[in-house]
């Protein structure tokens, strides 16, 4: 469960989040919930909240198959649902995470930097 908090003087939010949710016992579909309830949260605070998917990893197979589920289900819901999701999915493990598969490599920490920057461009 992802702790809550009161946001003050916020324009926007964007949440990041998920990544060490996925090593627990928690189904895709779980995941996914709690992300979408978190920003539920958030839009009833009536801030505008987008969702950012889980960067691809490459440590573990199966988890790396449960990101990209939590994405498709994260993207499918969000739709649905009003959010905003940003995908990250130019973000390529062999080119954009470090030898142990799981963190950004400089590379890697750009192109989501450019993700996110192209994503609030968007905005205005």
């Amino acid at each position: 469960m992802f702790l809550k908090w009161e946001l003050r003087n916020s324009d926007y939010v964007i949440i990041h989040v998920g990544t060490n949710s996925l090593v627990s016992d928690q189904t895709a579909i779980q995941i996914c919930h709690e992300i979408i309830n978190l920003a539920a949260s958030i839009r009833d605070q009536n801030i505008p909240v987008s969702i950012s998917g889980i960067v691809p990893r490459n440590d573990k197979e199966e988890l790396s198959d449960k990101a990209m589920l939590v994405n498709e289900y994260l993207s499918n819901i969000s739709q649905n649902t009003g959010f905003k999701f940003i995908s990250h999915d130019n973000i390529r493990p062999q080119y954009h995470l470090t030898s142990r598969g799981l963190h950004l490599n400089q590379k890697g920490s750009s192109v989501l930097s450019s993700n996110f920057k192209r994503f609030i461009e968007t905005l205005y």
